[in-house]
């Protein structure tokens, strides 16, 4: 089979000079994706060899585009939109303490003068692959409305956060830090429902009596979980191509 490609529709045969081959072996299947612009048009013919003679095919319209979408939740930002959500409630049931009724969730380390204390900040301590699958299939393919299929590839990634708090005395940093751990166990059932499983968080206290002219009471959190790493794409597929002799 040779696959043929060009910016116009006026193929002369199998030997097309000003034609790009695309393909040209024995499989049934072949994918593009070499030297071409998005957005602009180009046809395709198909032409088969049987030993004798050349067989071709109707040329086929095609134009290429990005067509893609990140499938599933970022980790730092659902951990962090949930977190800040929880606590808001501890701090309206009275069980956290916040002059401005909720506790800032950051994702950098907060600035003595111009914060408003207690604060929590999260950050990204690794992302990386833990599981792969053949051909990086996260799910199998599916035909969309539109007759193409619906790819979806990537990885299982482990997935580690650094859930800090920080605050101004003791007392108030022990009532964060179980706030914080209850809020984290309190959603697992979010977290999984977004592929987020296999949670796990260990804690330890930190004091800092050195960086801020203050004393500042931390407890270091370290999230770990799996979660998919998936990036979703619409391929349309050129199909049921029927070859006659070529003339």
């Amino acid at each position: 089979m040779r696959l043929l490609r060009k910016t116009a529709d006026n193929f002369t045969g199998h030997d097309d000079a000003d034609a790009a081959v695309v393909y040209e072996g024995m499989n049934s299947s072949a994918l593009d994706t070499t030297a071409l612009i998005n957005g602009a048009a180009y046809f395709y013919k198909v032409y088969d060899f049987d030993g004798a003679v050349w067989s071709t095919s109707p040329s086929v319209p095609a134009t290429p585009d990005t067509d893609y979408g990140i499938f599933g939740a970022d980790v730092l930002t659902l951990v962090r939109d949930r977190l800040f959500l929880g606590l808001k409630a501890a701090v309206a049931a009275g069980v956290v303490s916040h002059k401005n009724g909720s506790v800032p969730c950051l994702t950098a380390p907060p600035l003595y003068e111009n914060t408003v204390w207690p604060v929590v900040s999260l950050h990204l301590n690794n992302d990386a692959p833990e599981v792969r699958g053949i051909g990086e299939l996260i799910q199998s393919d599916v035909i969309n409305d539109d007759d193409g299929i619906d790819e979806s590839e990537g990885w299982i990634s482990r997935v580690s956060l650094q859930i800090v708090v920080w605050a101004l005395n003791p007392d108030e940093r022990i009532a964060l830090r179980k706030a914080v751990k209850s809020v984290i166990i309190g959603n697992l059932p979010v977290f999984d429902d977004a592929g987020v499983v296999n949670v796990e968080m260990s804690q330890s206290d930190v004091d800092d009596f050195e960086s801020y002219s203050a004393p500042v009471y931390q407890t270091i959190s370290s999230f770990t979980c799996l979660a998919p790493s998936v990036v979703q794409s619409s391929v349309d597929v050129i199909g049921d191509v029927t070859l006659t002799q070529a003339a």
